[in-house]
């Protein structure tokens, strides 16, 4: 049954998930490889640049919903911006144990009172997956060491948010 303790581990695993998959993607890379321009464009020529976009994005959805997380990070190499997410994972797991059950309906920034916390959840999932298949990509074309064929991590993350849709939908079927 769908209540709102239910919902919130959810939001926790879809994104811990998402989490997952990108740190397996990153995590093996040298701090040269991460830092290394594999783009003449401005805003994301490396993978350092997208790490920390990742999030300063999830920093910036909730401060539009009125609660920071942490303030964006500019500057760091590596170390910096992995210690960055792991604050910002923290500190979005504790917000989502801790908000207020009207914050679980998923509420866009259009809506009125929008966006929620949910949302916020499952936009900044939906991002991070997206830009961890970049990062696959730009590790390819900097000849970077192959990984470990894995698919379970990667399927985890992009299921997640599907399984709450299906399940949400399934209960309200019912």
């Amino acid at each position: 049954m769908a209540t709102p303790n239910w919902f919130r581990q959810q939001l926790i695993d879809a994104h811990n998930k998402q989490r997952t998959h990108l740190y397996r993607i990153t995590g093996d890379l040298s701090p040269e490889l991460v830092e290394r321009k594999v783009s003449d464009e401005e805003r994301s020529p490396d993978i350092l640049s997208v790490l920390r976009h990742i999030g300063n994005s999830e920093t910036y959805w909730f401060h539009k919903n009125g609660n920071d997380l942490l303030p964006p990070i500019r500057t760091g190499g590596f170390e910096e911006v992995v210690d960055h997410l792991e604050r910002v994972t923290e500190a979005m797991v504790e917000m989502i144990r801790s908000c207020p059950d009207e914050e679980l309906r998923v509420v866009s920034p259009r809506e009125e009172r929008g966006p929620s916390i949910s949302w916020c959840v499952l936009r900044t999932v939906q991002h991070g997956i997206y830009h961890a298949g970049q990062i696959a990509k730009m590790r390819h074309m900097m000849s970077a060491p192959s990984l470990e064929v894995d698919d379970a991590p990667w399927s985890a993350a992009v299921d997640a948010p599907t399984r709450i849709i299906g399940d949400l939908l399934d209960e309200s079927w019912k």
